[in-house]
């Protein structure tokens, strides 16, 4: 039967005995196969002279050891069996086992489908084996032990777990469901019941009556669920009952089991703090803020109280399903505070949360839940807007937001918490109105209220109405608009029960009385106040963003042992603090600090298996924050018409560290002192696609950059104009620049026509895109600086696309900030570009590299290309000229005792000019169609020209750096792309003196211009 499948009974005519017999004794090594066949034979060649014909001894063999498939046994649908599967893991040698019970679903062809814990697995017949009584009695009741042991979790929802603490910190708003152990009951010193007190008549008082049954109640309570675990296999049992917190455990021990991680401790206590860890002095205190919570729940109609009557009914009717547990949340508000100024009172805070993971109607009924909050680049960018237009601003946080709510009753209930509620009966339910904390539709409800209340605002001051519009971009930032002459007069922007406001004094006064008509709101703050975890100082010129206290009270190192080496994997205790360090700094680098946005990117990649070498490195990471906690972002006052947006892009290759970074870099980017810039988006990040060069890694990043860039636009444009600007009329009001360190990205973008597409034919669709939209924009820039008239090639239309050398400090990924630019009347420009002033010296540093130090550059950075020049540079000194500001340095001598150019002459010359700022080319004489230049010395051209040609001979060559007072000054010459204020460089050849005469031309221009750029 083993040879019945290699086709021997058709390849040698003979009976299956005898070709297995003849087949021991001929069989021969053969290096060929016809087709795949087993038997290499000539078609032609007569069986019965030649005999059967060599066969292929490799696939004979392997036929032969392969297994047969046996008779299969049928199953039907409802039959529990097992499934045989292999193991799968790292290790070269693990157990495989059988998996189940499972229930048999149906067949296909000779398999099965089969259903094991809500997932469906297809198994060959040969795979599965019937399931045994015993197996199945096994399964059952581990099954019946698992629902009996959730049963008895909910009915004690008030007993204390060990919380889980968050990987990074949550949003203000947010709200951890977390049981905890309310019970306060009498205890000596030792832990133990305190013994019973009777009075004068031999009874005892009913406190202690209470407490006792309380603790008999707890104790049952613990002995259902031991007993509950008795039928559960040791591996479900060590875990179930680990979650299950002693009555005798005292509080404190809890706590001391905790401060291995420190850091997870003062969390987990700044956002909640067990009853018994309160000071006995505060908790009255905090029995004080229960009562404040309960009345407000009642004054806002949240709740309704029912009779002790009606409780009993509901109980009746609903049962446990439709009635859920509560608990108080306990908070010191100023707890962090007090860790640095223990002298600062307890502010102490009670919320009333109801266990909402037991809502009946979760995963039945289609609720929404989602609770929009406005994202940081919108507060950014208000915040720019609100520099540029004066406006004020100021914080107001609404009280019990949930609690008001849109009216949504589901005839939920719950119980009050383990200690009651003062004015209630303890057998008195509660009936749920409106949102509550803790149910998960509670956000979406109070979401509802707040954007229908504001949107209805309606302000009015002397003939002005003022009205609440919604931002089509981000639905949570509001603008408040004047009716008639659609003017934005002011910004709201809404996170979850905090308002940010800014705009006009006189408006911001009377929306706030607006805003109080409607939701109760603590005091406005403005100038300085913290908003969502963040500090922030307002001033009329600047507003400064940083979160010094969240990293002086949040970020503490990890402390490292001294028995494991670098290289080794640390245990699950650091990888926990690990992760708890590594999402904190996450969050710090995503809000306040830039600088620490890439070496948190590449924390991240490691945080499922960290070694000690990256507990190292994050420790680096947490010493960095803190040197520099007092530093943050800073939004500077830039005028509305002279915004433009700038992005700056990178890639490096393998995820290469920048070297060369020191403190000042860092200080210097954090205190924005290149340029008067806002840094308003960052990012640093893995490529999404493979990348086989750097130039398809920077192609990438290039677009990134310019989509975020749009976004960024259109969203201030949004704000600005009071509604969404297309696309392509949005560039005329503001500008994109692009700025990048890959030269050949920089060339192949700048091409006419259509390039010699990459040998990556992805790239080609992407540096298309990319080109498209930057022609767009690159027109609007061209009428900024030319006005009307046609493209010539002497003021071409260019991709808004720059090269810039940055040497040592940088990001990698992509940053866009907003600065001056120049507008069509010619007001400031920042064409210098922030961070370039000090272009000269990078640019003299890489002439001094040796040719090993360039190629080590060139891999760490990964594009910038240095070509080698073709011959020595020259050294020019420049020479100054008595009664100008202008300077000059001879490139080439003249003929020697030649007359010389003085006032009166007629002179014709050769010239070349550039702006000094963006090294552009505005005119030259040399170009095609252009001709030599004729002037009369003394006047008919620029003061620093005429007085830079003057005592050149014929065919000297000179070269001028000329003041924008001595060029076209303040005006500038916007036909011929000179901005207002800009320095030119020229170069002058003196071609005819008096008299015509040609002359050569100049070769060392282009070297000057790098040499003295």
């Amino acid at each position: 039967m083993a040879l019945r499948g290699l086709g021997l009974v058709h390849a040698t005519g003979l009976s299956v005995q005898e070709d297995a017999a003849w087949a021991g004794k001929h069989i021969k090594h053969s290096s060929a196969s016809q087709q795949g066949a087993l038997w290499n034979f000539a078609p032609t060649a007569p069986q019965s002279a030649v005999g059967p014909p060599a066969p292929n001894i490799e696939a004979l063999k392997r036929a032969v050891s392969h297994k047969s498939r046996v008779a299969l046994r049928e199953y039907k649908p409802g039959d529990m069996v097992y499934v045989f599967r292999e193991g799968k893991g790292k290790s070269k040698r693990v157990a495989s086992k059988w998996l189940g019970p499972c229930t048999v679903i149906g067949p296909e062809g000779q398999n099965y489908w089969v259903a094991r814990g809500g997932r469906c697995l297809l198994a060959a017949g040969e795979h599965l084996r019937p399931a045994e009584h015993e197996e199945v009695s096994e399964a059952l009741r581990i099954k019946a032990a698992l629902l009996q042991l959730k049963e008895c979790a909910d009915a004690d929802f008030e007993q204390e777990v060990d919380e889980e603490m968050p990987e990074q910190p949550q949003a203000l708003g947010d709200i951890a469901m977390e049981a905890e152990d309310e019970k306060d009951m009498e205890v000596d010193g030792y832990g133990n019941p305190a013994p019973l007190v009777f009075d004068s008549f031999g009874h005892v008082p009913p406190e202690q009556v209470a407490n006792a049954r309380l603790r008999e109640e707890a104790i049952l309570r613990e002995t259902r669920k031991r007993s509950s675990l008795d039928d559960v296999p040791v591996s479900i049992k060590t875990k179930a009952v680990k979650v299950q917190t002693s009555n005798e455990a005292s509080a404190e021990t809890q706590y001391l089991a905790r401060q291995a991680k420190p850091g997870l401790t003062d969390k987990a206590l700044e956002k909640e703090i067990p009853w018994n860890l309160i000071q006995p002095e505060e908790k009255e205190l905090f029995k004080q803020a229960e009562d404040v919570q309960w009345e407000e729940h009642i004054k806002f109609g949240a709740v309704r109280p029912l009779s002790v009557e009606e409780s009993r009914q509901v109980e009746e009717r609903y049962g446990r399903e439709r009635i859920l547990t509560s608990r108080f949340l306990y908070r010191d508000k100023n707890l962090a505070k007090r860790r640095n100024d223990p002298g600062i009172p307890c502010k102490a805070k009670a919320r009333l949360c109801v266990g909402g993971q037991r809502d009946p109607d979760l995963g039945v009924v289609e609720m929404s839940v989602d609770a929009p909050t406005s994202n940081r680049h919108s507060l950014l960018l208000g915040l720019v807007v609100a520099l540029s237009r004066g406006w004020k601003i100021s914080i107001g946080d609404i009280r019990a937001a949930f609690l008001n709510g849109v009216e949504a009753p589901r005839r939920l209930f719950f119980r009050q918490p383990v200690r009651g509620i003062r004015s209630l009966h303890p057998e008195q339910l509660i009936e749920i109105l409106k949102g509550v904390f803790g149910l998960s539709t509670s956000p979406k409800l109070w979401w509802l209220k707040l954007s229908k209340d504001l949107l209805s605002i309606v302000v009015v001051i002397g003939e002005a109405r003022f009205i609440v519009e919604q931002n089509e971009i981000d639905p949570c930032a509001f603008r408040l608009v004047e009716q008639a002459s659609r003017r934005v007069a002011g910004m709201i922007f809404t996170h979850v029960d905090d308002l940010m406001v800014m705009a006009e004094n006189d408006l911001l006064i009377a929306f706030q009385k607006a805003v109080a008509e409607k939701f109760p709101v603590d005091d406005w703050e403005s100038d300085s106040f913290e908003y969502v975890g963040c500090e922030y100082h307002v001033t009329s010129e600047c507003v400064e963003i940083k979160q010094a206290n969240y990293v002086e009270t949040r970020l503490n190192k990890i402390s490292i042992p001294s028995n494991i080496k670098d290289e080794d994997e640390v245990g699950k205790d650091l990888v926990d603090q690990h992760r708890s360090v590594v999402g904190c700094l996450s969050w710090l680098a995503k809000q306040t600090r830039p600088d620490l946005q890439f070496m948190v990117a590449q924390a991240q990649r490691v945080q499922g298996r960290p070694s000690l070498a990256d507990i190292k490195a994050v420790n680096r990471i947490v010493e960095q924050a803190k040197k520099f906690k007092d530093k943050g972002l800073k939004i500077v006052k830039i005028p509305e018409e002279h915004m433009t947006v700038l992005g700056y892009h990178d890639a490096a290759w393998a995820n290469v560290q920048l070297d060369g970074r020191t403190a000042e870099d860092v200080e210097r980017c954090l205190n924005n002192e290149a340029a008067p810039a806002t840094l308003l988006d960052w990012r640093s990040h893995g490529s999404t696609r493979v990348c086989r060069s750097t130039f398809a890694g920077e192609t990438m990043a290039c677009g990134e950059a310019l989509e975020s860039g749009l976004y960024l636009r259109s969203l201030l444009l949004s704000f600005l104009k009071g509604g969404v600007v297309k696309e392509a009329e949005a560039g005329a009001a503001i500008g994109i620049h692009l700025l990048t360190d890959c030269k050949s990205l920089f060339d192949h973008l700048h091409r006419e026509g259509v390039p010699r597409p990459p040998s990556e034919r992805r790239l080609a669709l992407d540096l298309a895109s990319i080109r498209q939209t930057l022609m767009i924009e690159a027109h609007h820039e061209w009428k900024r600086m030319c006005g009307v008239g046609s493209i010539t090639p002497e003021k071409p239309c260019k991709a808004p696309i720059h090269w810039v050398v940055l040497l040592g400090f940088g990001f990698v990924g992509w940053v866009f900030s907003l600065s001056p630019a120049t507008d069509s009347e010619g007001r400031a420009k920042a064409s210098s570009l922030a961070g370039l002033e000090d272009i000269d010296d990078k640019l003299e540093a890489m002439e001094k590299m040796t040719p090993e130090e360039a190629d080590e550059y060139q891999m760490r950075r990964g594009g910038l290309k240095r070509e080698k020049p073709e011959k020595q540079k020259e050294e020019f000194q420049f020479i100054a000229i008595p009664g100008a500001d202008t300077l000059y340095t001879v490139l080439q001598e003249g003929t020697e005792g030649a007359a010389t150019v003085q006032p009166g002459d007629e002179v014709t010359v050769h010239a070349t000019g550039l702006v000094t700022q963006t090294k552009t080319k505005f005119w030259s004489t040399k170009d095609a169609g252009q001709q030599p230049f004729t002037y009369t010395c003394g006047g008919g051209v620029i003061k620093g020209w005429d007085m830079g040609a003057r005592g050149m001979t014929k065919g000297e060559i000179r070269g001028l750096r000329i003041p924008a007072s001595e060029g076209y000054g303040g005006r500038g010459f916007p036909s011929w792309g000179i901005p207002p204020n800009a320095d030119l460089l020229f170069e002058i050849e003196v071609q005819v003196l008096a008299f015509t005469e040609t002359g050569t031309s100049s070769r060392h221009f282009t070297e000057w211009y790098y040499i003295q750029s």
